[in-house]
């Protein structure tokens, strides 16, 4: 009786989960993507990011598993400016054609002039005017992926902004009222941001590699001159030789993460950051 009794209901359980139907699922390359999309999508699609929050997103080896949530996508959202980005949307389009490509910062940059005079690939989306624009682009794409739910994106959307909005202000205030011109960073990971608040980023590493000795005390020497008050250590871009910058140059370290999937919170950290005494404990990178 009990055998048949558990036959039974695992017969319905099977029966139940055959007839559930999966959400759809749309693939990005980074966890601040993931963030804003799912703001955007709510209930309606599940969103994986290819790049964990402690990956290099300009240093990272391709594997085979990177392709697999794409696979199971109806979409891919790319951001630009990441390496690993060209390879995959090619082998996308030569195994699955049928999936979409949405470039989601389209119209986005960071600084004035030709994007070829920087010196490193830049974070585009460490500014909040540039995630405005990168989270409207994200509803266009969605509204062509589901239109029937074109009311429910865009609800969700105007509240992603308001609270965006919420988040600008709250930056801008932080960096105003401090009055610091500028801050130090070991990779430039920040420009994008330094370009919307008008400070300026000495980068101790500007580019890639290992920095000559002289080279170092020159950047740390324009740090200082520069009136920066604070540096910037990403863990997930700088190394173990930029730990060993740390001490010579004298100023509060705080400890980011570019990749992190919350991004508000990284932001909020990083505006914060610029009225830290120098008598405070820096953080421990």
């Amino acid at each position: 009786m009990l055998a048949t009794l558990a036959g039974m209901m695992c017969v319905m359980m099977l029966s139940c989960n055959f007839g559930a139907k999966e959400k759809p699922t749309i693939a990005v390359s980074i966890p601040p993507q993931q963030y804003l999309l799912e703001q955007i999508v709510g209930s309606q699609f599940q969103v994986v990011s290819l790049l964990g929050e402690d990956d290099n997103p300009e240093n990272y080896d391709i594997s085979s598993n990177i392709m697999t949530p794409i696979e199971r996508s109806e979409a891919y959202f790319t951001i630009g400016g990441i390496g690993f980005e060209d390879a995959i949307t090619d082998k996308v389009r030569l195994s699955r054609p049928n999936v979409e490509i949405y470039n989601t910062a389209e119209g986005v940059a960071c600084t004035a002039g030709s994007p070829n005079h920087r010196e490193a690939p830049e974070q585009k989306w460490m500014s909040v005017r540039n995630a405005k624009q990168i989270a409207a682009n994200m509803l266009v794409a969605v509204v062509e992926l589901d239109r029937k739910h074109e009311q429910y994106y865009i609800k969700r959307f105007r509240r992603l902004e308001r609270s965006l909005d919420s988040l600008q202000a709250f930056i801008r205030t932080q960096v105003d009222l401090s009055g610091v011109p500028a801050f130090a960073a070991w990779h430039p990971s920040l420009t994008c941001f330094a370009h919307e608040y008008h400070v300026k980023q000495v980068a101790l590493q500007p580019g890639f590699g290992a920095v000559p000795p002289e080279i170092l005390e020159k950047r740390i020497a324009e740090a200082h001159t520069s009136g920066a008050k604070v540096m910037f250590y990403s863990s997930t871009t700088d190394g173990n030789y930029a730990r060993l910058a740390l001490d010579k140059v004298n100023l509060p370290v705080v400890r980011i993460n570019t990749m992190a999937r919350d991004w508000p919170a990284q932001m909020r950290a990083i505006a914060s950051a610029f009225t830290i005494k120098k008598a405070e404990t820096p953080t421990n990178p």
